[in-house]
């Protein structure tokens, strides 16, 4: 719609013009692509809440709190069991703590 009243513009205010009109865009695209990335985040993001065992709108202390209860667990020299299991679980465990931790601290 503002096009068809460019004819009647200087030189230079269609460039403003065309320099508005392709920031509207870009923003457009902007928002777009971050509900996109967003979504698919939440959804890679799930699975760290599983292995948790929290549910996905966890506050600070949940995560933290189920985070000391499964290290103490699962720490390799308390584990009673295999200790190559236990070790293997306690590294996703907190490498699940991490990203959690890291998402929290970005969005906040």
């Amino acid at each position: 719609m503002a096009r068809k009243h460019c004819d009647a513009l200087s030189g230079s205010s269609k460039i403003i013009l065309d320099t508005i009109i392709s920031t509207e865009k870009s923003k457009v695209n902007a928002q777009e692509f971050k509900q996109k990335f967003d979504q698919e985040d939440d959804e890679n993001y799930a699975k760290y809440y599983k292995l948790l065992g929290i549910p996905t709108d966890a506050t600070y202390d949940e995560v933290r709190k189920r985070f000391h209860k499964l290290v103490l667990k699962y720490h390799p020299d308390r584990y009673i069991g295999s200790k190559k299991k236990a070790a293997e679980k306690f590294k996703k465990i907190f490498e699940a703590h991490q990203k959690i931790m890291e998402r929290m601290r970005v969005r906040a």
